[in-house]
């Protein structure tokens, strides 16, 4: 009996001990919690000017089915899903996100996203820029057409999310021309310009279509065609007062006696040149192709003014514009200079003195005069003479004297003591536009001045010739220009277009305040860097003369690696340059040392037409290691592409394409300075 009650009672107690657990799992507190999901945000690649990619990983559902996930961006910080976003898929696990429909030249700011029924849930921000698009431009209309020039422009409509870096117009005989044919340079931006096309021949069917540049690329407008005339005859030639007569007296210049008429106190050789004023007695002007070097503008540099009086002030900076393209010139707005050449206007001539006088000196204009009456006389301001005096001007040409006007019979006299045109200097330049015309001053309409044959020319005033550039930059050659470092090494330079860099890569130890560099030698600290650091390649000295040095981004990005005047060019500066020699595809030749001594073969395309003289020093990685030498060279620009990265530049021994592209600010690249 005992026995059988102990066991009833055993069995209630299990039976309770049941009914208790089964109570326990029902209570509503032991249900599992549900949370928002977890998620990361995968790196952005494959970045263009309207789209990306990236995506992420959801690493924990939360308790809950994920619904819904993938990328938000904006351009706003901390983008939602209120915003633009991407769907793709649901559940946990990674996830790619094609990003699209971005405007080019923008910052984006993403995240990656997750919802399950507990809520939406967010991984770390990033962000990223778009590249620009190249630009959109039209062509205007080509108008005021004569036998060597003709005006036309374009409009920049939008800058494809970049800053326009060039614009003009290009023009060429075969259709569809490019900047790697004829092409003015009208500025910079978005917005209307207008442009001169000049050089032309006479006769002849042309294209043209407007291009403009940014860092995407160069693109151009629609082509048209335009076919110049045939024939343009100036009657008579530039004379300062072609209504008065005076009398001859003679006059001194570079030690040769000149006749000259005298017209108000002025004294006038050969029409329209003033060798002496009436506020200034005496000789005080060189002619072209004197020998007299104290008469050059110096610093190849000219100041100037367009007075208030002078009607279509256009023709002047138009002038002023086709000889500073194909000159070692700068033509410079006075504000104050004491020397300088002042544009005025004159109802009855046009005249110029002869080189630098010294002082204001006038350059006077009538209301006939084109664009290239004013190019011939800011030629005499230069100090050229007239074509047809040249020295040796008897073996091409015949001046017919029975034919010319008695009292300009001195206009005619040959100066022989004019130094000519080092290239051939005996020939003739019959399309020169310092020439007069087979008819200038004539007194019988038949030619006073004819070729040897008999034949005769009209007279040119739309452009300068071959010849007329070699003169001028025979009288201003370019500038030798030097930089010093703070560590007193000297560097030559290159002029290249309107820019001048160093012809070799920076190799300094200090900033221009004389504080030092970090040299960073070994791999942790080159990699650990935080400050400005520079190194020679493979750590060893012995490569510092040919190829400079290797600096990290903050070295560049302290403004101080430079010396005063100068300065690590820009982005944009690289793209004028890139841009001036052609672009980027097909022109690295132009840049790189000739050879295979430095150069890994084949050393593709090498001709360093530029003197830019690029020599393949290599690069250090931002982990400390080195490669690259014999094989590439690149360097530094200025300016950023993201938080860890900047634009570079290189050229390769295989290639003969230039190559931009961003890179980590950790790495060592060479440096080339750019003058201010």
């Amino acid at each position: 009996m005992d026995a059988i009650f102990s066991k009833f009672w055993l069995f209630v107690l299990l039976l309770s001990i049941l009914i208790l657990s089964a109570c326990a799992k029902d209570k509503p507190g032991d249900i599992p919690t549900k949370s928002a999901p977890t998620v990361t945000t995968n790196s952005i690649s494959e970045i263009t000017s309207t789209s990306a990619k990236s995506g992420g990983n959801v690493t924990s559902d939360g308790g809950a089915t994920v619904t819904s996930r993938g990328v938000c961006w904006g351009t706003d910080q901390n983008p939602t899903i209120s915003g633009a976003k991407t769907t793709d898929g649901s559940g946990s696990g990674s996830f790619v996100s094609q990003i699209s429909g971005l405007s080019p030249g923008v910052t984006y700011y993403i995240r990656a996203y997750a919802v399950n029924s507990a809520g939406t849930s967010y991984g770390s921000q990033l962000s990223f820029s778009t590249g620009a698009s190249a630009p959109t431009v039209t062509t205007s209309t080509v108008a005021d057409i004569t036998t060597g020039t003709a005006s036309g422009g374009g409009s920049v409509t939008s800058d494809g999310g970049g800053a326009v870096s060039a614009r003009g117009v290009c023009w060429s005989t075969s259709q569809n021309p490019t900047i790697l044919d004829n092409k003015s340079s009208d500025g910079t931006g978005s917005g209307n310009f207008s442009s001169t096309i000049f050089g032309l021949e006479p006769n002849s069917t042309y294209y043209v279509r407007a291009y403009a540049t940014n860092s995407a690329g160069t693109s151009y407008g629609s082509s048209s065609s335009f076919t110049t005339k045939t024939t343009e005859t100036l009657v008579g030639a530039e004379q300062m007062f072609p209504s008065s007569a005076g009398n001859t007296s003679a006059i001194t210049l570079d030690g040769v006696s000149v006749t000259c008429e005298v017209i108000n106190g002025f004294y006038i050789y050969q029409g329209d040149i003033i060798l002496a004023a009436p506020q200034a007695q005496g000789v005080a002007t060189k002619g072209a192709a004197l020998n007299i070097q104290t008469r050059h503008w110096p610093d190849n540099r000219i100041y100037y003014n367009i007075n208030q009086s002078l009607p279509d002030p256009t023709r002047v900076t138009q002038a002023i514009n086709a000889i500073v393209q194909v000159s070692n010139l700068e033509f410079i707005q006075r504000t104050g200079e004491s020397n300088y050449i002042d544009f005025v206007f004159d109802h009855t001539g046009c005249s110029s003195f002869l080189g630098m006088v010294g002082g204001r000196q006038d350059i006077r204009l009538a209301n006939w005069a084109t664009m290239g009456n004013v190019i011939h006389e800011i030629c005499h301001a230069l100090g050229m003479l007239h074509e047809h005096s040249k020295s040796g001007r008897n073996n091409f040409i015949t001046v017919v004297s029975s034919n010319i006007i008695e009292r300009y019979a001195h206009n005619f006299a040959e100066f022989t003591k004019s130094i000519n045109t080092p290239i051939n200097p005996e020939a003739f330049d019959f399309q020169s536009i310092m020439l007069y015309s087979s008819t200038s001053f004539s007194k019988n309409n038949n030619p006073t001045i004819t070729k040897k044959d008999g034949s005769t020319w009209a007279v040119q005033r739309q452009f300068l010739s071959t010849s007329d550039i070699e003169m001028i930059n025979t009288l201003y050659p370019p500038i030798a220009v030097t930089m010093r470092d703070a560590d007193n090494n000297v560097y030559e330079t290159v002029t290249i277009g309107s820019q001048i860099w160093m012809d070799e890569n920076l190799r300094v130890t200090r900033y221009k305040d004389r504080t030092s560099i970090t040299m960073n030698s070994s791999d942790a600290g080159w990699s650990n860097s935080t400050t400005g650091s520079f190194c020679w390649y493979g750590n060893s000295e012995a490569n510092k003369t040919v190829y400079g040095a290797l600096y990290n981004w903050n070295a560049v990005n302290s403004g101080k690696l430079c010396p005063d005047g100068w300065r690590v060019p820009t982005d944009a500066d690289w793209t004028i340059m890139t841009d001036f020699i052609g672009g980027l595809i097909g022109n690295s030749g132009k840049l790189k040392s000739t050879g295979t001594a430095l150069w890994a073969a084949p050393n593709t395309g090498a001709t360093n037409s530029t003197g830019f003289s690029a020599k393949p020093g290599g690069y250090r990685y931002f982990t400390g290691a080195f490669g690259g030498q014999g094989y590439g060279a690149d360097w530094w620009s200025s300016t950023e592409a993201s938080a860890d990265k900047s634009w570079v530049y290189g050229v390769n021994y295989n290639s003969n394409n230039i190559t931009r592209y961003n890179d980590f600010k950790r790495n060592g690249f060479a440096v080339r300075c750019i003058k201010e």
